[in-house]
C-alpha cells in the first residue's frame, strides 16, 4: 500500500452494536488498523440539524494519513439518546487531494448516505455494514490529483483537539482545510461547525479547545500565524546555530594549523635527519585546511538553502548532522607530522556536538582510538623508534589517501556512507571498534531518579567490570529494571555505557568502572 484513498461510512446504532464504521472503498488491511471515527460526547456533541466537519491526522501501518469527515445529527432506532449521528469520511495515506475536490466528493457521498439510510431523522439500519451507499461519480479521478503531505509528521501525537466555530460553506471550509494541514502539527483533530449549540456545549465541557473565526474574532487565523512565526523562529535559530559552528570551526582551523606548524618546526630542530619526511608532513597541512573548508562549505550551502526556503528544515538538519558525524570520525584520522616522542602531540580542535535522531549510533570511537594510539607510542618507544616511525608514516599516508578519496565523493553518497559506518558491528568488545546497540525490549522510557542511582553508587567500586556493574543495577532495582530486562544484560550494558561513557575506561578491550556517579541508568515505567 503506497497511496490509498478510502471511503468510509459510520454511525451510532444503539444496543447492541453502538458505534460502527465500514470501509466501502479502500484497503481492508488499513480498515483493521485505523482508529474509529467515533467522537467523545463528553467533549463535543451533535444536536438536531447540526453539522460538524473534521480533519484528522494518524500514523497507521507505517504511513502518514489524513482523514476528512462529516458528522450530521441522526437518531438511533428505538432510542432517545442524545448526541447520536451518522457520518462519512475520506481517508488518504501518503498523499492527499486538493481540498475543494475532497469537500465536493465527501459532501456528495454523505448526502447520498443520509438520503438512503435516514428516515424521519432516524437511521434506518442497525449496522454500518448494512448501509446503502453510492460512490461519487468522480471519485476514481481523485488519484490523478494527489500531492504530498507537506511539513507534517503524523507520528507525533499531541493528545490535543481543536473546535473552530466558523462559517462552513464550501469556500470558507476549503480555506480552513488548506491551513489545517499546518495546524495538525499542534493538534490531532480539528473540528469545524457553525452550530451555536455545538459550540456552547464544547465551551461548557472545556475538554477540547474552542476558538471562533467569525466577525472580528479571527482566532483560527491567529493560530495559523503563530505557527508560521514559530517555524520561522526555529529556522532562524538554526541559521544562527550553523553560523556559530562555522565561526568556531574556522577559529579551530587556524589554531590547529598553527599547532601543527609549531610541532613541525620543533621536530625539524630536533630531527634534522628526518628533513625529507618532515617536508612531506608539511604538505598535509593543505589537506587539513581542505578538510575543514569542505565542512564549512557544506554547512554554508545548507544555510543558503534555509535562507531561500529551498529545503525542509528537518531534512537539512539530518544532512548537517551526518556531515558532523563524518567530520568527527575523520578529524582524528588526519595524518600527523613525524616528530620525536619528547614533543607533545598536537590535538586537532573542532569536535562538533551531533544530535541523536533515533538511529542506532555506535560508540567507542575517538576516546578509545586515542588510548590505542598512546599504547602504540609506548611500544614504539621501547624498540627502535626510527624503524617503526617509517612504517607508521607509510600506514598513515595510506589511511589519509583512502579517507580523502571517500570524503570527496558526491554529497549524494554522504548519507549512505555514514549509514555504512554506523551499521558495522564488531564481534568482540574492543576500544577501536564500534558496537551496534540493539533496542531493549521493552524500549527504555525513563532513567532512575537520584535516590535510586545513589543507592547503586554505594555498591560500585573502581575497576569493577561493566558486567558486574550491570549485576549490581539489576540486583538493586528489581521492579524498574530486572523484571523487564532479565536475560538482556548484554544489550542493557551497551545502553548503560552509551549514556555514561565518561564513567568507564577501557583496558585490553574490556570496560571498567572508573569514576563519577552513574546518573543516566536506563529503566522502564509502565
Amino acid at each position: 500500500m503506497v497511496n490509498s484513498i478510502n471511503l468510509i461510512a459510520f454511525g451510532t446504532f444503539g444496543n447492541p452494536n453502538g458505534f460502527k464504521q465500514t470501509f466501502f472503498v479502500g484497503s481492508k488491511e488499513l480498515a483493521k488498523s485505523v482508529k474509529t471515527f467515533d467522537i467523545n460526547t463528553n467533549a463535543i456533541k451533535l444536536f438536531n440539524s447540526s453539522k460538524v466537519f473534521s480533519i484528522r491526522k494518524e500514523y497507521v501501518n507505517g504511513f502518514n494519513s489524513i482523514a476528512y469527515s462529516i458528522y450530521t445529527y441522526a437518531k438511533e432506532q428505538n432510542s432517545d439518546r442524545s448526541g447520536t449521528f451518522i457520518g462519512s469520511s475520506i481517508l488518504f495515506t501518503n498523499k492527499i487531494a486538493k481540498e475543494h475536490i475532497v469537500i465536493s466528493q465527501i459532501t456528495e457521498f454523505h448526502n447520498q448516505l443520509v438520503s438512503k439510510n435516514v428516515s424521519n431523522n432516524t437511521i434506518s439500519v442497525n449496522h454500518s455494514d448494512k448501509f446503502t451507499v453510492v460512490k461519487p461519480k468522480d471519485f476514481d479521478k481523485i488519484e490523478f490529483n494527489l500531492r504530498d503531505i507537506q511539513n507534517l509528521d503524523c507520528k507525533q501525537n499531541t493528545d490535543k483537539n481543536l473546535v473552530v466555530f466558523c462559517s462552513i460553506n464550501q469556500n470558507d471550509l476549503n480555506k480552513y482545510f488548506e491551513k489545517s494541514i499546518d495546524l495538525l502539527s499542534s493538534y490531532d483533530t480539528i473540528y469545524f461547525t457553525d452550530s451555536h449549540e455545538v459550540a456552547e456545549f464544547v465551551h461548557q465541557k472545556g475538554v477540547f479547545k474552542l476558538i471562533q473565526n467569525v466577525g472580528e474574532r479571527r482566532d483560527f487565523d491567529r493560530e495559523v500565524n503563530n505557527l508560521i512565526e514559530e517555524r520561522q523562529r526555529k529556522r532562524e535559530q538554526s541559521i544562527l546555530d550553523f553560523e556559530k559552528e562555522i565561526q568556531k570551526i574556522s577559529e579551530d582551523k587556524l589554531l590547529t594549523i598553527q599547532e601543527f606548524k609549531k610541532q613541525i618546526e620543533q621536530a625539524e630542530r630536533d630531527h634534522l635527519e628526518n628533513e625529507k619526511k618532515l617536508k612531506e608532513s608539511k604538505e598535509d597541512i593543505n589537506k587539513i585546511g581542505l578538510f575543514y573548508d569542505d565542512f564549512i562549505n557544506n554547512a554554508q550551502d545548507l544555510i543558503n538553502q534555509l535562507r531561500h526556503n529551498n529545503g525542509k528544515l528537518e531534512e537539512v538538519k539530518q544532512i548537517h548532522n551526518c556531515n558532523k558525524i563524518l567530520f568527527n570520525n575523520g578529524i582524528s584520522d588526519l595524518k600527523r607530522p613525524n616528530y620525536t616522542t619528547t614533543i607533545p602531540k598536537p590535538k586537532p580542535k573542532g569536535i562538533l556536538n551531533t544530535q541523536h535522531q533515533g538511529q542506532e549510533y555506535e560508540y567507542s570511537g575517538g576516546r578509545n582510538r586515542k588510548q590505542e594510539r598512546e599504547e602504540v607510542d609506548v611500544n614504539v618507544y621501547k624498540i627502535d623508534i626510527f624503524k617503526v616511525a617509517t612504517l607508521v608514516l607509510a600506514f598513515l599516508l595510506i589511511v589519509t589517501w583512502v579517507y580523502f578519496l571517500f570524503y570527496k565523493s558526491n554529497s549524494e553518497n554522504k548519507i549512505e556512507v555514514i549509514h555504512k559506518q554506523l551499521n558495522t558491528a564488531p564481534d568482540v568488545q574492543h576500544p577501536a571498534e564500534l558496537l551496534k546497540i540493539v533496542d531493549l525490549n521493552p524500549i527504555s522510557n525513563s532513567i532512575l531518579n537520584e535516590n535510586y542511582y545513589r543507592i547503586v553508587a554505594k555498591y560500585l567500586k573502581p575497576n569493577m567490570k561493566l558486567d558486574d556493574v550491570v549485576k549490581v543495577i539489576f540486583s538493586k532495582n528489581p521492579t524498574a529494571i530486572r523484571d523487564f530486562y532479565s536475560g538482556q544484560e548484554e544489550v542493557y550494558s551497551k545502553h548503560l555505557l552509551e549514556r555514561n561513557m565518561q564513567c568507564f575506561e577501557v583496558k585490553e578491550g574490556v570496560y571498567y568502572f572508573s569514576k563519577d556517579t552513574l546518573r543516566l541508568i536506563p529503566s522502564y515505567k509502565k
